[in-house]
């Protein structure tokens, strides 16, 4: 039986750039999931809203269909109630909370990457920025997300790959 290999040690700078870059992409699919959660909740919204005020005069207008709107009117009481045991508004919350700090995150670390681009930086400096980097990425995670994930969208990831990837080709290329 043969030992586990460590991996190819690489510089300090190429950690950094990968921290940046994988930074940049979670923020990209933050920001995604962010979407996709105000497009689900205002539907939300936007059902009740419709149906408990156009099923009632509808109702009144259409007498023979009097079942469909009632049903409609029951779906819409049901929906009212157990939306709030539902994750989407307290993944709003979340979210928009993880996005302030990861953006915030996200300039400090392009502009210390300038930095060690540039060569301004040691290798002890650029170590101690990305264990700082890493160590903020995950206290803004627990402080928004304590004990709770997000569900894993594979399809926003691909996109938010892509937008990074365009982001880096514009001003890293």
């Amino acid at each position: 039986m043969t030992e586990a290999q460590p991996p190819a040690t690489i510089g300090p700078e190429a950690h950094y750039w990968k921290e940046f870059y994988r930074l940049k992409v979670h923020v990209n699919y933050l920001e995604l999931q962010l979407e996709r959660t105000e497009s689900i909740d205002r539907g939300f919204k936007i059902f009740l809203a419709v149906t408990s005020s156009a099923s009632i005069g509808a109702w009144a207008i259409w007498k023979q269909y009097a079942w469909v709107w009632g049903v409609v009117i029951a779906a819409s009481q049901v929906l009212n109630a157990v939306r709030q045991f539902l994750p989407y508004k307290e993944r709003l919350r979340c979210l928009a909370g993880l996005m302030t700090d990861l953006e915030e995150l996200l300039l400090n670390v392009e502009s210390k990457w300038l930095d060690i681009s540039y060569g301004e930086l040691t290798e002890i400096e650029i170590r101690k920025s990305l264990n700082s980097l890493r160590q903020f990425r995950q206290k803004a995670f627990n402080k928004h997300f304590p004990g709770k994930t997000l569900p894993d969208e594979p399809r926003l990831f691909q996109k938010a790959e892509m937008r990074a990837d365009e982001y880096v080709k514009n001003f890293y290329s």
